[in-house]
């Protein structure tokens, strides 16, 4: 069964985001967290993979399992791999919910129209969470869609600015139903789903972007 989608003006509860995850991790409808977190690449050991060795051979096996639709060039994609080194630089540690979009927006902006035109805006997108994993945010056209957001760099920004405001909602929403402090909270949700806390909330706020609008799996 999927979930609804919520609406716009709606907040996000982190119970929905442990629903998606639950239905994406073992298929179970229900809201409330799992007796053991699951382990991180039991769906997806390609993305696993690539997350954590983020090196061009494993981002390019993930790229093609996760985008089929797209053929590119390897070698191209390398190349813009290997010239976007100190941009991605300062990004890889930024987390979205602290981070000043503003300030790095020249960067996602950049990165974001440089590997579109070898990835198309859903391979780009992808591939730019994986290498800064904390900070950004797989889409698809569904996606874009349904939060209005253009197939571009302005709207690959302004989806960030959606989802940053997701990430303080859950937040907020977890904080007043537990004793942890908000700025706590997420990574306790990201241990409470997976064993040490191994996938990042970006990724499951795409899981819930994609259970919730998307209406399909993965």
């Amino acid at each position: 069964m999927l979930l609804p989608y919520r609406g716009e003006q709606a907040s996000m509860h982190y119970r929905e985001l442990v629903r998606a995850v639950r239905l994406e991790y073992s298929g179970e409808d229900f809201s409330e967290f799992p007796e053991e977190p699951y382990p991180p690449d039991m769906r997806a050991p390609e993305y696993y993979k690539a997350l954590h060795q983020r090196d061009h051979d494993s981002i390019i096996v993930f790229l093609r399992k996760w985008n089929p639709r797209v053929r590119f060039s390897k070698p191209r994609l390398r190349r813009i791999l290997e010239s976007s080194g100190e941009q991605l630089s300062q990004l890889s540690d930024e987390h979205l919910l602290n981070a000043n979009l503003r300030l790095i927006r020249p960067h996602i902006l950049t990165l974001f129209e440089r590997f579109s035109k070898v990835l198309k805006y859903t391979g780009a997108a992808k591939a730019l969470h994986i290498l800064a994993p904390n900070l950004l945010v797989m889409w698809d056209a569904k996606i874009r869609e349904a939060y209005r957001c253009a197939p571009n760099g302005e709207g690959y920004y302004n989806f960030h600015l959606r989802m940053r405001e997701e990430l303080s909602e859950l937040a907020e929403s977890y904080a007043k139903e537990t004793s942890i402090r908000p700025d706590n909270a997420l990574s306790e949700i990201e241990q409470r789903l997976t064993r040490g806390g191994a996938i990042p909330i970006t990724r499951m706020l795409d899981i819930y972007n994609y259970h919730m609008i998307s209406g399909r799996r993965k």
